[in-house]
């Protein structure tokens, strides 16, 4: 049961869109207000949840507004906010999205959670700061699949060495 009751404290702790990553990485602040799924051992469902990590992020490389969209789940708190900013960020920057570590935290019934770092550079656009995150991202099932649900930011290093300023 205490694996469980972490879990959840984990999950309570989020507080942002995973989606909204970007914004976060373009303004230095942070943003405002696999199939298969259901069961299955720990290995088993950590490489779908990397899958769905692994597919947004070449969804941002390409720019496929599409995909981006299907990796968030349609309940999200902030589902239609985090479709106009994903328009926003495909418009106006060309940026290159490289997971660099994801570890696989826990799950419950319906959500499960995972440790992200990644580094986002700018190839084209207005002002960019290059960044690595290190979030916490909570998935939740919608039907048989794993959809990015909600994310906490862990830290923001801006590659020019200052880091996000704490709140």
């Amino acid at each position: 049961m205490q694996k469980r009751a972490r879990l959840i404290l984990v999950i309570a702790a989020v507080a942002a869109v995973a989606a909204a990553i970007p914004l976060i990485a373009a303004t230095g602040a942070p943003a405002r207000a696999g199939a298969g799924g259901g069961t299955g051992e720990p290995g088993k469902v950590a490489a779908e949840l990397r899958k769905v990590i692994e597919r947004n992020a070449r969804a941002y490389n390409d720019e496929n507004l599409g995909l981006m969209v299907s990796t968030v789940h349609p309940e999200a708190v902030l589902f239609e906010q985090t479709r106009d900013l994903m328009r926003h960020m495909v418009a106006a920057y060309d940026l290159k999205y490289d997971i660099l570590s994801f570890g696989y935290i826990g799950r419950d019934k319906d959500f499960a959670v995972v440790r992200v770092k990644q580094r986002t550079r700018k190839i084209r656009g207005p002002h960019f700061r290059d960044n690595e995150l290190d979030a916490m991202h909570v998935l939740r099932l919608h039907g048989k699949e794993w959809k990015l649900w909600q994310t906490a930011m862990l830290n923001v290093k801006f590659l020019d060495g200052a880091r996000a300023a704490p709140k």
